[in-house]
């Protein structure tokens, strides 16, 4: 951009001449314009600027011509002239042709002598309709170039140039650049509505995406969330299936133990009764030593009475128990009692076999294998099972007496709660009477 100075429009080549005289008073003071800082092309773009158009003045001048150093003196600093280009707003540009910027503005204003003045600014194209459809073009309104002398009627005087301006340009150029402002200042308004119409779309189409993404994240959660429930339920499931066939499966094998503990019970039972229960004391029997009478009272209330030798062994007393627990019937009277000892046992009569068995069948637990125990009435004794003793060497039956038989927990012979809990009343009933008499005596041989 050529500068009022650095262009040489605002230097004179009067003696003394600068931005105000020196030797003036301030109220007869002549100042330059204010010239536009820029390129030519800069100057331009700032008159047809379509939101601020303004109408543009640029002065061209070349030292090497005699009228360019009165232009300076009387046209430039004229005070009429640069308030008239300060009140209207007019843009000024100058530059010396000696610079390419300016050479390359007068070939585009088609300047041919200097000082040279123009007056550019956007005025609509051809067409009753240009201004309403936005179509203008910086246009080059007027060209003065020429000496400022005669002051009064030079073509760039200071007179010509401001009766120029105030009675031709303003009146043509200022409805235009009215029209063009008050049209983009419609278009930028419009503009900016449709603008801010399309962020707030923006806005609520972001927003509705950050719903729909949010309600898809929810419905996914959802889904996998039920997703989760059914694998759990369906593994729950399975593993209530199989805890359920474990159970049934450990019941039928502990039925099938039981049934096969029963059956074998029942078969040494029915064999003890042939093999280890004797018969009643004949009177004056001899090798057995004194009878006894000894009563038994079962879990269930039956009472039952069995004469016994002191000689006799106390496997007998249980083994006699022991058929208390062989149900009524046909099916299993002594006469079909089996006359071997089941599983291949010693057929015997001595307790050999027996004690294998329970030593085989319940690891020597004879209260299990029994499964029931003798307790005497009063004072309230327990009447151990042991192999090969005599029932005359028990304390508490020597003389005979009474016997309670209650049931013990076994593997395979558990006794119900209720039935337990029963029993344990009787005990405690019995234990209170046992001072009474138990209704039977002891005979001698």
């Amino acid at each position: 951009m050529a500068g009022g100075e650095a262009s040489g429009v605002a230097s004179s080549s009067a003696p003394g001449l600068s931005r105000r005289t020196g030797d003036e008073s301030p109220s007869s003071s002549r100042v330059l314009p204010d010239f536009f800082i820029g390129s030519y092309e800069s100057f331009v773009k700032a008159c047809a600027k379509e939101t601020e158009p303004k109408i543009g003045c640029a002065v061209l001048v070349s030292d090497e011509h005699d009228d360019v150093a009165e232009f300076k003196r009387s046209t430039l600093t004229d005070p009429d002239f640069v308030r008239l280009l300060q009140e209207n707003d007019i843009l000024i540009w100058g530059g010396d042709i000696r610079d390419r910027d300016a050479w390359g503005a007068a070939q585009k204003l088609q300047a041919t002598t200097y000082p040279f003045v123009a007056f550019v600014a956007l005025q609509p194209r051809r067409g009753s309709s240009a201004i309403a459809q936005n179509k203008s073009i910086l246009t080059i309104l007027s060209r003065h170039q020429g000496p400022s002398i005669p002051t009064s009627s030079g073509p760039t005087s200071p007179s010509t140039l401001t009766t120029h301006i105030a009675d031709h340009l303003l009146p043509r150029v200022t409805p235009v650049l009215a029209q063009l402002r008050s049209t983009a200042t419609e278009r930028d308004a419009a503009l900016a509505v449709a603008t801010r119409a399309r962020e707030r779309e923006r806005a609520l189409r972001a927003e509705q995406d950050r719903a729909f993404a949010e309600s898809a994240r929810r419905d996914k959660e959802r889904i996998e969330r039920k997703m989760q429930e059914e694998r759990e339920g369906k593994e729950e499931e399975r593993r209530r299936s199989m805890e359920e066939e474990r159970v049934k499966e450990e019941q039928r094998k502990r039925e099938e133990q039981r049934k096969m503990w029963e059956e074998k019970r029942m078969a040494w039972r029915r064999w003890g009764r042939r093999a280890f229960v004797p018969r009643e004391p004949r009177p004056s029997e001899q090798g057995r030593g004194r009878t006894i009478r000894i009563g038994v009272r079962m879990p269930d209330g039956r009472r039952a009475v069995r004469f016994f030798g002191q000689m006799d062994s106390l496997t007998a007393v249980y083994a006699f128990v022991d058929t208390l627990f062989i149900p009524e019937g046909k099916a299993f009277s002594s006469d079909f009692d089996p006359l071997t000892a089941p599983d291949g046992a010693s057929s015997s009569a001595d307790e050999s076999g027996l004690m294998h068995a329970i030593s085989t069948m319940t690891e020597g637990r004879t209260e299990e294998w029994w499964g029931f125990k003798l307790v005497t009435t009063y004072p309230r004794k327990e009447v151990q099972w042991e192999p090969e003793r005599k029932v005359g060497e028990v304390e508490g039956l020597k003389s005979g007496g009474q016997l309670v038989v209650e049931l013990v927990d076994g593997e395979y012979g558990s006794v119900k709660g209720k039935e337990r809990e029963r029993r344990s009343l009787e005990s405690r009933v019995v234990s209170a009477k046992g001072s009474e008499s138990d209704e039977y005596e002891t005979e001698s041989d």
